[in-house]
């Protein structure tokens, strides 16, 4: 098999090399396919019989000639303008709606009302420590991420106690999303 596929190689690289033989020899291409090709190797060519390459021919300065201009001239047109128009309009800005009720979150109100508490609230900066508790016993703390998502246990007017992975901590409503969230529940 793998004699198969060398010979083949072989066979087709002395077809490329005939053709281009006969190409550089200015023969008719058509002959160099019809031509048999033999099963021996390819000839052995010294570097004295390797035949020296075609001169490219020196580059030809052309000159052209540019387009004629056009000889008429642009035509100038005038465009009337109306004198006494009325003037043009002038835009308001629509009146300032008042704040929806979805736009404002009554935190007393939020803090009494628990089915409007969202269950998971972010974190906006990784200043929470929770507690790390095995056994009972205090085994070291987790420093929060920004963004890190903790779930809502309870909500005060001023805090919002979440927990994470069993611990709890009462936040600031300022460092959560708290407000946000119930902004987009009542939007929907």
């Amino acid at each position: 098999m793998v004699m198969a596929a060398l010979s083949l190689t072989l066979a087709i690289g002395l077809v490329g090399y005939i053709f281009l033989e006969r190409h550089n020899q200015g023969a008719d291409v058509s002959a160099a396919l019809s031509t048999p090709v033999p099963e021996a190797s390819p000839p052995q060519v010294s570097e004295s019989e390797t035949p020296a390459p075609t001169p490219t021919p020196a580059p030809r300065i052309v000159e052209s000639t540019p387009p004629p201009l056009p000889t008429a001239s642009p035509a100038i047109s005038v465009v009337p303008t109306l004198t006494g128009a009325a003037p043009p309009p002038t835009f308001q800005a629509a009146p300032e709606q008042s704040a929806t009720p979805s736009d404002v979150v009554d935190l007393a109100a939020l803090a009494n009302t628990p089915a409007e508490w969202p269950k998971t609230v972010r974190l906006k900066d990784g200043s929470v420590v929770f507690p790390v508790i095995i056994n009972g016993q205090s085994a070291g703390e987790i420093q929060s991420v920004p963004g890190m998502q903790v779930a809502v246990v309870k909500v005060t007017p001023d805090h919002v106690t979440v927990s994470f992975q069993g611990s709890l901590q009462a936040v600031p409503i300022s460092s959560t999303d708290l407000i946000e969230r119930v902004k987009a529940s009542r939007r929907h």
